[in-house]
């Protein structure tokens, strides 16, 4: 049995970033989800919790990420929560500064990556919570 409902990609051109977005069941199976990757990534630090929402990249590739979202209480808290995730670990992972110039970018880049997210939701039609 598949672990998740559904799956969907983005790209971030401008950071050659590949993002892999997946929609699971319950807490549980995001949980089973991230896991697996990690697994297939040879990562030694599985979680033992479950989770409404994940997102992470593996020491094996810095350059694609995931988001593992829960369809269970899906809601824009968890949402914007796991797409911040995303913003501050590439914002990290590129070493960008703190200053006027790089807060406009990494609202930018917030804004991208909610906008596909979201799109991704209503592609499939995907209930959340307000």
């Amino acid at each position: 049995m598949r672990i998740e409902l559904k799956k969907g990609c983005f790209k971030i051109d401008v950071y050659k970033i590949d993002v892999e977005l997946y929609i699971c069941e319950d807490p549980l199976k995001v949980t089973a989800k991230v896991n697996a990757i990690y697994k297939r990534d040879k990562e030694k630090d599985l979680i033992s919790f479950p989770c409404h929402g994940y997102t992470f990249c593996t020491n094996k590739n810095h350059r694609k990420y995931y988001i593992i979202l829960s369809l269970k209480d899906l809601d824009v808290n968890t949402i914007t929560h796991e797409t911040d995730h995303l913003r501050n670990f590439i914002i990290s992972f590129n070493s960008i500064l703190e200053n006027d110039d790089a807060r406009e970018a990494s609202a930018n880049l917030n804004g991208y990556i909610n906008e596909r997210v979201f799109k991704f939701l209503d592609k499939y039609k995907i209930p959340f919570k307000f």
